[in-house]
């Protein structure tokens, strides 16, 4: 996809059925043409997606229609800096754990 961009969304997540959710919309967002690769981490609290600038609100839509609550990462983090801090740290042990 030309010209693509990554997007980190948090995404209130709590459990593997919170992520499977979330893993389908992208998913179909990618079969779709609308995203390129993404990754979704339930310990981080994030999902991560690239796609053109201007199909951002749309994937976001779709992830917020999952009824989970969704922020930009950015946004998020700057209003909860200890939360993302250690979402960060967990997510960073997790993908330790599987090299």
């Amino acid at each position: 996809m030309a010209d693509s961009q990554e997007f980190k969304y948090h995404v209130a997540m709590s459990c593997g059925g919170c992520s499977g959710a979330v893993t389908r919309v992208l998913t179909k967002a990618r079969e779709n043409g609308d995203v390129d690769d993404f990754n979704v981490n339930l310990k981080g609290q994030y999902a991560t997606f690239k796609t053109q600038p201007d199909k951002e609100d749309a994937i976001f839509q779709k992830i917020s229609k999952t009824g989970k609550a969704t922020h930009k990462w950015d946004t998020w983090a700057a209003e909860n800096p200890e939360d993302a801090a250690k979402a960060e740290k967990e997510a960073a042990e997790e993908a330790a754990k599987q090299e």
